[in-house]
């Protein structure tokens, strides 16, 4: 994925995310979060894949990978659309 790819992710993530009307959180890291606490980490986690992306890409696509994993086994995006979301570009 370039990184206008990756920008483009983050940022549809971002707005799926913020529905909930819910403010970035870190998570606790030494126990089970709930839904809503894995969520707000994943909106966390969005302004850091930002500012990770042009230190450390490997790291910002892992985060990527991350937050897809959670978002598809919570259901909220299936593996065609997550695909779709990779290989778009970022106008679409």
């Amino acid at each position: 994925m370039t990184k206008e790819q990756v920008l483009s992710v983050v940022e549809k993530y971002r707005t799926y995310l913020s529905l909930a009307g819910d403010k970035p959180e870190l998570a606790n890291f030494d126990q089970a979060p709930t839904r809503g606490e894995a969520l707000r980490h994943m909106l966390n986690m969005c302004d850091g894949i930002e500012k990770l992306y042009d230190e450390d890409v490997e790291k910002a696509m892992r985060w990527v990978g991350f937050m897809q994993g959670v978002l598809w086994a919570q259901g909220s995006f299936t593996l065609n659309e997550m695909r779709e979301h990779n290989t778009c570009s970022p106008s679409s």
